[in-house]
């Protein structure tokens, strides 16, 4: 899967209807809903849109005959095999009916323009690890996870003989870290 990285903007002009186009990474529906809020324009004739995240999608056709606008904007979401965004068209009608057809390209094509303007990232799940060790094998280990350039240590506290790690790692690289940490501690840590 991938994402946005930041937001993008796209405009268009089809037969002389104008559409502007805004994408953006959201995390939650509540971002989606407040990015909508912040970006639906008011002297839009339609402000269409379609989100998804972590597999829960919406979309909205705002006035366009069902399934020719929301639907068309997720389709270039599924496509792309995009999560955490969200899409948001505006049109201002221009005088020239569409029709069915000519609103899901043109809803389509617009969405499509707009994230190939933006840059797009792949999403990486993390896990938390919080481990305890001896700290006789406290420095050998920091010194080998800190050379894992994926690994993120969040914390090392201290107690007599044992230091409790908190470590951020993408998901895929859990069992290579785990492998490690039970490699170097001898089979002795303790994982919370």
């Amino acid at each position: 899967m991938k994402t946005l990285l930041g937001n993008c903007i796209h405009e268009c002009f089809i037969k002389k209807s104008r559409f502007l186009t805004n994408a953006a990474y959201v995390d939650s529906c509540q971002e989606a809903e407040f990015f909508f809020e912040q970006h639906i324009s008011r002297t839009a004739t339609h402000n269409c849109w379609a989100f998804r995240i972590a597999g829960v999608a919406r979309l909205n056709d705002d006035k366009e005959p069902s399934g020719t606008a929301g639907k068309s904007i997720f389709d270039v979401i599924e496509m792309n095999n995009l999560d955490r965004i969200a899409i948001l068209v505006s049109r201002w009608y221009g005088g020239i009916k569409l029709g069915s057809g000519g609103l899901i390209r043109a809803y389509r094509f617009c969405a499509s323009e707009c994230v190939n303007t933006g840059i797009l990232i792949d999403i990486i799940n993390y896990s938390h690890l919080k481990c305890k060790i001896e700290i006789s094998y406290f420095s050998l280990l920091n010194n080998r996870l800190r050379k894992m350039d994926y690994v993120d240590l969040l914390s090392e506290e201290f107690y007599g003989r044992f230091v409790i790690i908190k470590m951020k790692i993408p998901y895929n690289s859990m069992e290579l870290v785990v492998s490690t940490v039970n490699d170097i501690t001898k089979g002795s840590v303790v994982w919370l």
